[in-house]
């Protein structure tokens, strides 16, 4: 009974300490999960608490070796959670700590791999630890999000879509994920199958723009640096092959060095490679080089062949001395360009059109500027995996490649070159004009949404029917009620709930899985408030979209029918 009212103390007291940001783990004072302050590890007082890499002892099989995992690390001992499991070309490396003398019987230590706070029982190795006594991630997001946001009304100014998980900015500027944290794609700081509703990942410097691909995701800060976090092993992320504990996987934001980079305007990225803009109008890429994705040309990759080990900057032949980029698209296997005098440029497979040059096969190594007819200048451009769309200056809409993924159904027709689109296939009123569009890069069968001056929303493209299994992870994308699988034929406008007279919306982030709209508001015109909501579509199951007040069907609440705020 006196075990019980301790151990019940402490954790109390545990709990307490965390509230008030005194709690540390490992090696430093408080720092890492626990760090509630500015995660820089500058507060020097608080519990440190031992660190145990797996205590469940996990066995591993590496060369059909067996490996079991079960060093307790004391304070003072090095230990990095980024090297325990690092990937290499042929095989596993585990990492594991210097054995110690071990923990007492009594000892409180923090779990990594569980990421939790457990007791040490009994010396039984097959009972060594207690069940976890306090989760640290459950504890962090308390912290972090409840003290900024009632638990009902969670409000994010910018959304991005990646595979099963979404980015975000949230009110206070900082950096919030949620979803599938497989790949540690949320930014955690652990690797696990779970899903994660939103939570604060980063807070060190103000967020401006926020980026996901398949299972990795960026983030530009007010400075103009680059922060990048998830699955890193075609070099995806832009962080090297050398950098020692990110050779498989960055478990949290970490910057990402741009060499002879202004700054950071934009970045965008896919399934294995990824696009930036510098604020000087410079064009870099790196990851998979493949089908000459990245633009690179035929270079020589020194870490594995056809991957680019960091953001490496592409030439532009033919670019005006005094023009530079202004935007970029990526899809699975291409990329795309505009420079600052309204030329678009494109690179990557030929096959399907997707380039707009005219060629249906081979590649494309290089930027290469597409010829059009004098007067049309283009201001946006937007990917699909074989198709594109870009948008000009007095806001028409062309299009190439795969002709459904604005209007038409099967059997698949192209379109050789960008063509400007027939306004029969908007449903516009009167002076209604594109203000921005998007496309969904990932699917070999296309879609597209536009944003209006009126703020009306449309889409177009092929729509999956209502699914009642959550093992489909692309259900209801679009956010149109269907019973069956099929191309739209024209745009159609979608309606979102809960949305407030003013809305203007300012984002399209589209994926495999699901499809965010980020939003501004004028909550109170009189004193010209400003609001931000975050409204999303598609499959929910692993959390993508948070918690769904408005499940797709009786038998499977993970989908949402129509566009819908999101929440926690």
């Amino acid at each position: 009974m006196k075990k019980i009212n301790i151990l019940s103390t402490f954790v109390l007291f545990f709990i307490t300490s965390v509230i008030f940001s005194q709690v540390g783990i490992g090696n430093k004072n408080p720092r890492g999960v626990l760090d509630v302050n500015d995660e820089n590890g500058e507060n020097t007082q608080g519990i440190v608490l031992p660190v145990v890499p797996d205590a469940n002892r996990d066995t591993i099989i590496i060369n059909n070796d067996t490996i079991t995992v079960a060093t307790v690390v004391k304070p003072g001992d090095a230990f990095d959670v980024h090297t325990y499991i690092n990937e290499e070309e042929n095989n596993v490396s585990v990492v594991v700590p210097a054995p110690t003398a071990g923990a007492e019987i009594g000892t409180i230590v923090f779990d990594v791999k569980a990421n939790c706070i457990r007791l040490k029982h009994t010396e039984d190795v097959t009972d060594e630890f207690s069940k976890c006594l306090v989760d640290s991630r459950k504890v962090r997001d308390e912290i972090f999000n409840y003290s900024i946001y009632d638990a009902g009304e969670f409000k994010l100014k910018k959304v991005a879509a990646g595979i099963e998980f979404s980015v975000a900015i949230g009110m206070d500027d900082y950096l919030y994920t949620a979803g599938f944290n497989a790949s540690a794609r949320t930014g955690k700081g652990y690797y696990d199958n779970s899903g994660i509703t939103w939570g604060r990942i980063y807070n060190s410097e103000k967020i401006v723009d926020v980026a996901a691909g398949s299972y990795h995701g960026f983030a530009i800060t007010e400075s103009g640096k680059l922060l990048g976090w998830g699955e890193n092993n075609s070099r995806r992320i832009g962080r090297p092959i050398d950098s020692p504990g990110n050779i498989g996987y960055v478990y949290k934001p970490t910057q990402v060095i741009v060499d002879n980079a202004s700054g950071v305007k934009k970045v965008v990225a896919a399934n294995e490679h990824s696009i930036l803009l510098t604020k000087d109008g410079q064009v870099y890429a790196t990851g998979i080089h493949t089908d000459y994705r990245t633009g690179l040309g035929d270079i020589i990759t020194i870490a594995y062949p056809n991957i680019t080990d960091s953001f490496t900057q592409l030439v532009f032949e033919g670019l005006t001395p005094e023009a530079t980029i202004v935007d970029i698209a990526i899809s699975y296997y291409n990329g795309a360009a505009i420079d600052s005098e309204g030329n678009l440029w494109t690179w990557g497979r030929n096959d399907y059109y997707i380039t707009g040059l005219g060629i249906d096969s081979d590649y494309t190594k290089v930027p290469t500027k597409i010829s059009m007819s004098p007067g049309v200048i283009f201001k946006k451009v937007a990917l699909a995996q074989r198709a594109g769309i870009a948008l000009t200056d007095d806001n028409k809409l062309y299009q190439w490649g795969d002709k459904r993924i604005i209007a038409g159904n099967d059997p698949p027709d192209y379109i050789t070159t960008p063509t400007l689109v027939d306004d029969s296939v908007f449903p516009f009123e009167e002076g209604e004009e594109i203000v921005l569009i998007e496309a969904d890069w990932y699917h070999e069968a296309p879609s597209s949404m536009l944003v209006t001056n009126l703020n009306k929303v449309y889409a177009a493209g092929y729509n999956e029917a209502m699914t009642t299994n959550p093992l489909v992870p692309d259900s209801r994308r679009l956010g149109i009620d269907t019973d069956t699988n099929n191309y739209t034929g024209a745009y159609k406008e979608i309606h979102t709930l809960g949305i407030y007279p003013g809305t203007q919306f300012t984002k399209i982030s589209m994926s495999a899985t699901h499809t965010v709209l980020s939003t501004k508001e004028n909550s109170d015109a009189s004193l010209n408030a400003t609001d931000f909501r975050a409204y999303g579509t598609g499959n929910a199951n692993r959390l993508q979209l948070g918690t769904r007040s408005n499940p797709g069907s009786d038998t499977d609440p993970s989908f949402s029918v129509f566009f819908e705020p999101v929440k926690r």
